[in-house]
């Protein structure tokens, strides 16, 4: 039998010793020093049985004043070397894990398969509120019969310092904020894709679940100092006869204001028939940068590169999105919006005019100073 190649891409949403006696809390190698490989050491007891994690010393390296060592200790100790925060090696407290509304996680499952389809991509996506600066997600990949689990395809521009391990047949999912430029888990954002390979013919399911176990794992976020549960919600998709399928459903960039953004993004537009399927792509802001290398108009197969322009997007953080229009009605994008977030740093010298200090010199700067002249607004001061 031959199949044809296509790629599946569905978004879920759901809204990680011997030797020294090592005395001192956080000094988990007992080397006498705090640092980032201290960090690593508690990511490797956390992902494993902690044999290969010599040397471990478990007594300081429970350091968020909660038993257990969990992704909340790794975190803690990021905070401890980028933002002078104490360490707790009591471990006087227990998690209480709490339902979280505001924190949801969707699981992705696909039903009934074509059995031209070779490669199914499920993207695991999150919506964290504010202060998550940790996540901890193991997940059974559950391929069946059919099809193989090869992996996962991290977004490191999600999810600071993201990554995946896997225990046996478990994949893990986890990541940290060790930036603190802004907290990057906040909005939706695509943290990781589990990726399918079929391996025989026939219909077919594909179902991951996550797991919540005793011990290692149990699933969970770091917010405001405990460990949460997030609320999960199993949600089911059947792929449409005409199908756009779209290879990133969100994508995250930095920048200092008034530089081109050092990266850029290749986003690719394939089909599940090998139809000629016509689109148009739509941004909602302007500071979204489109580069299309194709001189008529877009349809599948077709690849475009994304980017931001920093001189259009005010300091701080931006929100947007790129729509994905199909021509004809009948026809179905695998993601109608991608969601584009830009963290933009202060730039070295404001432009002249840009009187609300926010790296742009827009219709707002002009309010700003009739504010000022004329309604007792707040005195402009010098941005730089």
């Amino acid at each position: 039998m031959h199949y044809r190649k296509a790629i599946v891409t569905l978004t879920a949403i759901f809204l990680i010793g011997s030797g020294i006696n090592a005395q001192e809390c956080g000094d988990v190698n007992g080397d006498g020093n705090q640092n980032i490989v201290d960090i690593t050491i508690i990511l490797c007891s956390i992902l494993s049985d902690g044999s290969d994690c010599d040397p471990f010393y478990p007594s300081v390296a429970d350091i968020d004043g909660r038993a257990g060592i969990t992704i909340a200790d790794a975190s803690a100790h990021v905070d401890s070397l980028l933002n002078g925060q104490s360490l707790d090696c009591s471990a006087a407290g227990s998690y209480s894990f709490p339902l979280s509304v505001e924190d949801t996680l969707f699981m992705p499952a696909f039903g009934a398969i074509p059995e031209d389809i070779l490669e199914l991509r499920l993207p695991i996506k999150v919506a964290y509120s504010e202060n998550v600066d940790a996540f901890y997600l193991p997940i059974l990949p559950n391929p069946g019969p059919n099809w193989e689990f090869t992996g996962v395809q991290s977004n490191s521009g999600t999810a600071a310092a993201g990554s995946y391990s896997s225990i046996g047949d478990t994949a893990i999912m986890h990541g940290i904020n060790i930036e603190y430029i802004g907290n990057k888990f906040v909005r939706t954002n695509t943290s990781q894709v589990l990726i399918y390979e079929r391996i025989a013919p026939g219909p077919s399911t594909v179902t991951p679940t996550l797991i919540d176990r005793d011990g290692v794992l149990k699933y969970g976020l770091e917010k405001d100092g405990d460990m949460i549960r997030p609320t999960v919600v199993y949600t089911t998709y059947f792929l449409p006869d005409d199908t756009i399928l779209v290879s990133e459903s969100s994508l995250h960039f930095e920048s200092a204001s008034g530089n081109p953004s050092p990266d850029s993004v290749m986003i690719h537009f394939t089909s599940n028939n090998d139809r000629f399927l016509q689109f148009s792509l739509t941004p909602s802001e302007p500071w979204i940068q489109i580069i299309s290398f194709t001189m008529i108009e877009q349809g599948t197969p077709d690849s475009v590169l994304v980017t931001i322009n920093s001189s259009l997007a005010p300091v701080g953080s931006s929100f947007g999105t790129i729509t994905v229009m199909p021509w004809d009605e009948s026809v179905t994008p695998s993601v109608e919006q991608i969601e584009i977030t830009a963290e933009v740093l202060p730039p070295l010298l404001y432009p002249s005019g840009d009187f609300d200090c926010d790296g742009v010199v827009d219709i707002a700067d002009l309010t700003y100073l009739i504010l000022y002249l004329f309604m007792d607004g707040t005195t402009p001061e010098h941005c730089n």
